[in-house]
């Protein structure tokens, strides 16, 4: 892929990330050691499991898969529903919990922050990288901001794919590929 389709189809994919969801925290995730991409998918699942649990809510997620190059699994994340505080410090002692919980089921660094626009576009790199992956939680499409830009995704759909600026997007099947 050339350099310029590259740039333009992570443009297309940051601003579709920042516009048509409210996303609450921008993550990273990183295992302490190799592991496979089953067993990092499976404690991804359980990790996520558990933070539904503990807010009470359900909680949605983009995520991307980055391979470090000394061989170990790393996530970055986005993060809605997850019940955002408006005192600061009960959020930020929130935010630490969360991350003492991904190393507890034996993660290893981990960061939650606030959203920050930047960040859709930081993880929109992720959709021409040849390793990367994205993928996408079951109910996300449910939590979309209903606008006519999301109607003139949904338009151009073709079977279960939906079609932005030349990249497939499925959030059925909860993975990204470029096309």
């Amino acid at each position: 892929m050339r350099w310029g389709d590259r740039m333009l189809m992570q443009e297309a994919f940051g601003k579709w990330l920042s516009t048509d969801w409210t996303w609450d925290w921008f993550c990273s995730f990183t295992f302490p050691e190799e592991i496979g991409t089953w067993k990092a998918d499976n404690m991804w699942k359980k990790y996520t499991k558990e933070l539904r649990k503990w807010t009470g809510r359900n909680i949605q997620w983009v995520r991307c898969t980055e391979l470090q190059q000394r061989g170990v699994i790393h996530y970055h994340a986005l993060f809605l529903n997850v019940g955002v505080s408006t005192d600061e410090a009960l959020e930020q002692m929130k935010r630490f919990s969360y991350m003492h919980l991904w190393e507890e089921m034996g993660g290893g660094y981990s960061r939650i922050l606030p959203y920050l626009r930047s960040a859709s576009f930081y993880l929109s790199k992720y959709v021409t990288k040849e390793i990367g992956e994205i993928k996408f939680s079951d109910k996300l499409q449910d939590y979309a901001v209903w606008t006519e830009r999301y109607q003139r995704y949904t338009d151009n759909q073709l079977g279960d794919t939906t079609f932005v600026s030349g990249m497939a997007c499925s959030l059925d099947s909860h993975v990204v590929n470029s096309t």
